[in-house]
């Protein structure tokens, strides 16, 4: 499954119009997490984190994204938490390009130290950017990741990660 998603970023960026593009960007932001089950040993936790992401603008009002955010100052050490994530993202820019506002939906792959197994789950998103030039632009973004995991062989819960976060973008 992680190919196939790789791929149709990759695939996608080929076909990138000219006046978008291919773009990078890293981020930096803090994460609250909340489990479904009160009584779960990881209720809630909040962290920083840092947020590495490749992506190509199909045309200026649709783009799709590869993303990589790992916990870079966790309070609680075995909740260390990471998700690879693909997404489309829907762009409103204007004012010239300028300003751009977007929401964003994709897939992730979750993990969390010293839970059994990675899961599999969803992001939603919505952010805010600015664009300084041509190459250069900065955004400020929530992000939602929804999804499951198993406590036991039995027993499985959900968890939410709320994420906010600036982030600096190089589009080429």
């Amino acid at each position: 499954m992680k190919i196939f998603l790789t791929m149709i970023v990759l695939l996608s960026s080929l076909y990138a119009d000219r006046d978008g593009g291919p773009y990078l960007g890293l981020g930096y932001g803090e994460y609250t997490s909340k489990d479904s089950n009160p009584s779960a040993s990881k209720s809630e936790n909040a962290s920083s984190f840092i947020n590495a992401y490749a992506g190509a603008y199909i045309n200026k009002h649709l783009s799709v994204e590869l993303s990589y955010l790992r916990d870079y100052e966790s309070n609680d050490a075995s909740m260390e938490f990471t998700a690879l994530s693909v997404s489309t993202l829907a762009h409103y820019p204007f004012y010239d390009d300028m300003f751009d506002i977007y929401a964003k939906f994709g897939a992730s792959n979750i993990g969390i130290k010293n839970f059994e197994d990675d899961g599999f789950g969803f992001i939603y998103g919505a952010g805010f950017g600015y664009r300084l030039s041509d190459l250069i632009g900065f955004k400020i973004a929530y992000d939602r990741y929804d999804f499951k995991y198993k406590e036991s062989l039995d027993v499985s819960h959900g968890m939410t990660v709320d994420c906010v976060y600036g982030a600096m973008e190089f589009q080429f």
